[in-house]
């Protein structure tokens, strides 16, 4: 059985992140881009919150025992298969899960207009993660 608190703690730490990024889409892009302090910041609450995303997803894969990971994508995959999260949602995550991968390893060809882009536009693919886990969790309590 998965541990609760280690969801809800990441959930929170998730939600958070959210919050904070989406203070930045009132950044005007120029400034987003020329701005250290915008951009650095924005880089890591998109990584973190990322992170937040693959520690929920591998620890349910892990102690319900969902399948084998070959790599943090398949996280998505999983959780979808498995109905956690809604088939749609999967390779919005997949792709998430590179840009992840993108910012700590490949972080000099990281596009800052596309981070700009993906603050102003994707968020709620986060966020439709952190709900549907929510009501995930609701429905391991009452039945």
């Amino acid at each position: 059985m998965f541990d609760r608190t280690i969801i809800q703690e990441r959930l929170k730490k998730l939600e958070e992140q959210l919050t904070l990024l989406r203070e930045l889409q009132h950044v005007p892009q120029e400034q987003f881009i020329v701005n250290p302090r915008d951009h650095v910041y924005a880089l890591h609450l998109l990584q973190t919150a990322i992170q937040a995303v693959i520690d929920i997803g591998t620890h349910l894969v892990a102690s319900l025992n969902l399948g084998r990971l070959e790599e943090y994508r398949d996280v998505a995959r999983l959780l979808a298969q498995e109905k956690i999260i809604p088939e749609d949602l999967h390779p919005k995550l997949e792709k998430m899960i590179g840009l992840r991968n993108l910012i700590i390893h490949e972080y000099l060809r990281i596009e800052l207009d596309k981070i700009y882009q993906i603050i102003q536009h994707n968020l709620d693919d986060l966020m439709g993660f952190a709900k549907h886990i929510q009501a995930f969790l609701e429905r391991s309590t009452h039945g």
